[in-house]
């Protein structure tokens, strides 16, 4: 089980980002006498500032949600609540979250923490009796799921 607080992982992530800049920085492309952090130096002046105002960033989907009450993601397969099979949702997919919309209203929302699991939970089926109480306070069933390795989760695969 991760014990690492999201602030360490933040500054882990950091750090690599930070490391793959400066890998970056030295990178040739091709035949090019200048690397790509020289170049970038030299076209740095030139950019404009970005716009005051806010702007999505994420990507908008509208997968259909199958006979098993599932959306497919870029790969990944998520469950929906049951009542709507069949429906098409819109999914918002940015660098950090997956949310879900019908039509306007938001149905759901997951934070994606990059693990590489393949099947997540984002809301809850109305008959999956989960009344598990995650480390935030939130119950199984409200979106806010836990870990798949969470210790709440595998008493339950004990019980079953």
């Amino acid at each position: 089980m991760d014990v690492t607080c999201p602030d360490q992982k933040a500054s882990i992530r950091d750090d690599r980002l930070t490391a793959y800049d400066r890998t970056d920085d030295r990178r040739r492309i091709g035949n090019r006498v200048h690397t790509v952090g020289e170049d970038f130096a030299a076209e740095a002046p030139l950019l404009r500032p970005l716009p005051p105002d806010r702007f999505e960033t994420g990507r908008l989907l509208t997968p259909r949600v199958d006979r098993y009450a599932r959306v497919m993601v870029r790969q990944s397969t998520y469950s929906m609540p049951a009542r709507f099979i069949g429906h098409q949702l819109r999914v918002l997919l940015r660098a950090d979250e997956l949310v879900v919309f019908d039509r306007r209203r938001e149905i759901a929302a997951r934070p994606l923490d990059g693990e590489g699991f393949n099947y997540r939970r984002v809301g809850s089926l109305s008959r999956d009796g989960n009344a598990c109480a995650d480390d935030r306070g939130g119950a199984v069933g409200s979106g806010q799921y836990p870990h798949p390795r969470h210790p709440c989760l595998s008493r339950a695969r004990h019980q079953h």
